[in-house]
């Protein structure tokens, strides 16, 4: 009997390919939401910073427009991933996770002492990343595992959302904040 259910069937091999990209997202939008100012925190949207220019605009809006529209692309490139063929979905994760390690690059560069270090063991880590998700684990014949994997991202992402409003709530008005 054909296991093949169409374009739309979720392959098992195919879930891994989002976790570095959904890591890296992480990392990124936290690093966004610490590295705003303290008058940002304070209630003026306006002083965002933020590179790319539609998530800047949200962020302008509120911290919660922010998160919904991270919530947006990461639920955009899991779909992709899951349901195009492996080798495309290995190039937009790849792309990804190099996009969003640039991106936290740029705020651990300028804004960590020494950050330029640190700049390099992410982007080490990345490839680590890359490279490891490109084997995928071997085929387990339960998909326990794969729904128990899924709930575990989403809640971490949660987590990592909400901890890095709750850590710029509390620290970034403390601190005083150098334009990046």
């Amino acid at each position: 009997m054909n296991q093949n259910r169409g374009v739309w069937s979720v392959r098992k091999k195919t879930v891994w390919l989002c976790v570095a990209p959904f890591a890296l997202c992480m990392l990124d939008q936290g690093i966004t939401l610490v590295g705003q100012s303290s008058a940002y925190w304070a209630g003026d949207y306006s002083v965002a910073i933020e590179g790319n220019p539609w998530f800047q605009w949200l962020l302008q809006q509120h911290p919660l427009a922010f998160e919904a529209g991270i919530f947006a692309w990461v639920a955009v490139f899991c779909g992709l991933i899951l349901v195009l063929p492996r080798r495309v979905a290995m190039t937009i994760s790849v792309a990804i996770v190099l996009g969003h390690a640039w991106g936290a690059s740029t705020w651990i560069f300028w804004k960590i002492p020494h950050g330029y270090w640190l700049v390099l063991a992410l982007y080490l880590l990345s490839a680590i990343a890359i490279v490891a998700q490109s084997v995928a684990p071997a085929d387990d014949s339960s998909s326990v595992m794969l729904v128990v994997g899924m709930l575990m991202f989403i809640a971490a992402g949660v987590a990592i959302c909400l901890g890095g409003l709750t850590v710029g709530k509390l620290f970034r008005p403390k601190i005083p904040h150098p334009e990046k």
